[in-house]
């Protein structure tokens, strides 16, 4: 015990004597100085994952630098609204493409008393190249968008999930991207060719123009089956636009739509639509007659008479006309009816042969003070002068006796 006693003496002599010689070494620390301090290993901060970790100021840079389709999913992640979503999409796609797009500005600009020139059509002083390379830029940035989307609709805002849905009903996604493609570029080239005329459509510019018509109708078919490309004939052509206009204040159901416009659409295959010639225009004028009489076999008596009514361009006028002064339709169809009635008898009084120009002038003049009265009791007399000197009051005007240079009625 005692040699055991003595080695751990020995040993703890041993060791002071180390510690004194490292401190004679080293230098001595100031007076006052605080303690020295043996300095603590602190591991790195752990990496952040800005796929999972809350949107915070320092991980915003992170999350803004991810991809697209991770941008998408990280902003859904944390439970944005889908408006926003898109929103930030946007800006973000625009940001990438906002100095092309200020390369394509015009540098000149209109002082207050002059102005450049600017093509037909167009709202800016550019060139047609410039135009094109700006509708270029335009069309890759909703590709783009497009593409950061995808397939979720849900982030389609409320008009571009109404438009689909009305132009395209059930149509699959792929199927409706395809359309959206062809339609597109046969707009460009479309585009291209009414800059190309500066508002003047030559008949070569009418061919042009018709062969793409032709040609997109061809590249529809070839990705739709028949029954599709009805339904989109039914929803979105300019058939369908151009009698959905007609039809506002007949609203009808959905089959007598769906008849009238299936009429519509083989009476514009026979007699053509759009860029026609003048010939073209007069005999398609000439042939709508067959159309009303078309419509009599797929509606009831009741309705045809009401279609008959309130679908020529006469009685939108004149509903227009009335709405300014807070008349509905109710009202509009009464005032046609009026209408309807006074300028028929007019034409059989001018159809009249045994007449005086005498005797004619004052039946015309009775057939005006008629009207006019009625004009005048139903609206007030502020709203009935104002509808006869506007447009849809023509008719009316065409009655009124006329007072000659001398002052005598004439």
């Amino acid at each position: 015990m005692k040699n055991a006693k003595l080695a751990l003496l020995g040993l703890s002599l041993a060791a002071n004597a180390a510690l004194g010689a490292w401190l004679l070494r080293s230098p001595a620390a100031p007076a006052g100085a605080p303690p020295a301090t043996v300095p603590v290993s602190v591991p790195p901060p752990a990496p952040v994952d800005p796929l999972t970790q809350p949107v915070t100021a320092e991980t915003w840079p992170q999350i803004t630098a991810l991809s697209d389709a991770d941008y998408r999913q990280r902003l859904k992640r944390e439970g944005l609204s889908p408006a926003l979503i898109r929103s930030l999409l946007q800006a973000r796609v625009a940001a990438r493409y906002a100095d092309r797009l200020k390369a394509l500005e015009s540098t000149g600009q209109d002082e207050y008393w002059r102005r450049s020139f600017r093509f037909p059509g167009s709202q800016s002083n550019l060139s047609p190249e410039t135009r094109r390379e700006r509708r270029a830029l335009y069309r890759e940035m909703g590709d783009e968008m497009k593409a950061i989307m995808g397939d979720d609709f849900e982030l389609a805002s409320p008009f571009e999930r109404s438009r689909r849905e009305r132009n395209f009903g059930n149509l699959p996604a792929d199927k409706i991207a395809q359309i959206e493609a062809i339609s597109a570029d046969y707009q460009d080239l479309r585009g291209a060719v009414s800059e190309q005329t500066q508002g003047i459509i030559l008949p070569e510019d009418r061919a042009q123009l018709r062969l793409l018509e032709q040609e997109q109708r061809a590249d529809l078919a070839a990705v739709l089956t028949p029954e599709e490309l009805l339904e989109l004939d039914l929803r979105s052509s300019p058939s369908a636009q151009s009698l959905r206009m007609q039809l506002a204040f007949f609203e009808p159901t959905e089959e007598e739509y769906r008849a009238l416009a299936q009429q519509r659409l083989a009476f514009d295959r026979q007699f053509g639509g759009n860029y026609l010639s003048e010939e073209e225009q007069a005999r398609r004028r000439a042939a709508e007659g067959t159309l009303l009489e078309q419509a009599r076999t797929v509606l009831s008596p009741e309705r045809f008479a009401d279609y008959e009514l309130v679908s020529s361009q006469d009685f939108r006028n004149t509903a227009m006309a009335l709405g300014r002064y807070n008349y509905d339709q109710t009202v509009a169809r009464e005032v046609f009816k009026l209408r309807r009635d006074i300028t028929a008898r007019a034409a059989a009084v001018e159809a009249q042969s045994l007449y005086s120009a005498e005797q004619r002038a004052a039946e015309l003049a009775a057939l005006y003070r008629e009207a006019s009265a009625a004009l005048t009791t139903r609206l007030g007399q502020p709203a009935a002068a104002s509808f006869e000197r506007e447009g849809a009051g023509n008719w009316l005007r065409k009655l009124k006796p006329q007072t000659a240079p001398g002052g005598s009625p004439r």
